[in-house]
């Protein structure tokens, strides 16, 4: 199949598509927002999608090989039951 070239028509509808696609996921991350702020936020983050993979927003195990806060709270219950 030959490639096609796409013109401006095509470029502005995978933007629309990709500021449906991140209004969907700011919705779902704040769900208390009001349309315009889920708008406003969903322009920010139409053109980069993925979810922050840097060592702040990481999981803790994968950078520096320590436990998560879920980890360590269910650790330090099990030692105030008794049961470690």
């Amino acid at each position: 199949m030959k490639s096609e070239a796409r013109g401006r028509a095509w470029r502005r509808h995978n933007r629309d598509r990709m500021i449906c696609r991140a209004i969907g996921i700011v919705s779902r991350e704040q769900p208390c927002g009001t349309p315009d702020e889920i708008r406003r936020s969903a322009l920010l983050r139409a053109d980069n999608l993925r979810d922050c993979t840097c060592s702040a927003c990481g999981n803790p195990r994968r950078y520096w090989k320590s436990l998560t806060l879920a980890e360590r709270r269910a650790r330090s219950a099990g030692r105030q039951d008794g049961t470690d």
